[in-house]
């Protein structure tokens, strides 16, 4: 491309961003057309006509303008990215949450995990899915925010909120459930909120999941060994032992075979070196 090309491409390309800015769709369009047949190699005019197409409600043409650019250039972020708001603009849901996916998927693989988890959470947005939910719980323990910049607080603190939202929407859940008169339906909901809230880093909250549960469970043995791995977690080994201990008893006493299995099967892992804990899953 000649030095003179490229100026006058350059010029079509400010004027299509200027009435784009204006709110001016046909000047914009015809901008940035004059600007792709000036230089067909390149892909921002394109991208940039798609997005004026989007927001002016014209979605399958912003739609086919952005498949075009990625069919030149899969990993083209501003496509991805217009893409997959154009779905969401018209309430095509779950095409968006999909479309979210990839550019996730795209920044993931750049090592961008603050945008990665906003990303995600757009997803989600869309479109509810435990693999999803899963992904973001998985990349928010890997943040750590004491080490990371402004912009990494804010994606973590923001996958924070939806995380203790989520365990909050459980906890209703398992208060329904018992009003109802649903204890097992109670006690999942309940068993699930606590490892919400955990993995939103609001241990108190997961704790007091578990103790509110033990009001109408107080035999489920999932329920204590919840609290172990709450206790554990937290390097509160001697609580740990003792309600490991307690409910060794328990399913003894409740003739309680599998219950027991699993206790010990926990002291075998966990607390191997803890004697009486040894000692009462060998009795």
């Amino acid at each position: 491309m000649t030095d003179d090309l490229f100026e006058r491409y350059k010029e079509a390309l400010r004027r299509g961003h200027v009435a784009a800015r204006r709110g001016a769709t046909d000047e914009a369009l015809a901008a940035y057309g004059e600007a792709a047949s000036l230089a067909p190699d390149r892909l921002a005019p394109i991208t940039a006509a798609a997005g004026v197409l989007s927001r002016a409600g014209r979605v399958d043409e912003a739609l086919t303008a952005y498949d075009a650019v990625l069919a030149r250039s899969p990993a083209d972020e501003a496509a991805l990215t217009g893409r997959a708001e154009a779905l969401a603009r018209a309430d095509r849901r779950t095409d968006a949450a999909i479309a979210f996916d990839e550019l996730a998927e795209l920044q993931e693989a750049q090592g961008r995990i603050a945008d990665t988890i906003d990303t995600i959470g757009r997803a989600l947005d869309q479109a509810e899915s435990k693999a999803r939910r899963r992904h973001l719980e998985e990349l928010v323990a890997t943040l750590n925010p004491a080490a990371g910049d402004d912009r990494t607080e804010l994606a973590l603190e923001r996958a924070l909120v939806r995380l203790r939202a989520d365990a909050g929407t459980l906890e209703l859940e398992a208060d329904s459930a018992l009003d109802r008169g649903d204890a097992a339906l109670a006690l999942e909901r309940s068993l699930a909120a606590a490892q919400g809230f955990e993995r939103a880093r609001r241990p108190v909250a997961a704790l007091d999941a578990c103790y509110r549960a033990l009001a109408f469970a107080p035999a489920a043995v999932d329920l204590h060994l919840a609290l172990v791995d709450l206790y554990v977690a937290h390097g509160w080994r001697a609580q740990a032992a003792d309600k490991l201990l307690l409910l060794s008893r328990l399913t003894e006493l409740e003739g309680d075979p599998d219950g027991r299995r699993r206790v010990c099967a926990v002291v075998a892992e966990r607390f191997a070196d803890d004697d009486r804990l040894v000692a009462a899953c060998r009795s």
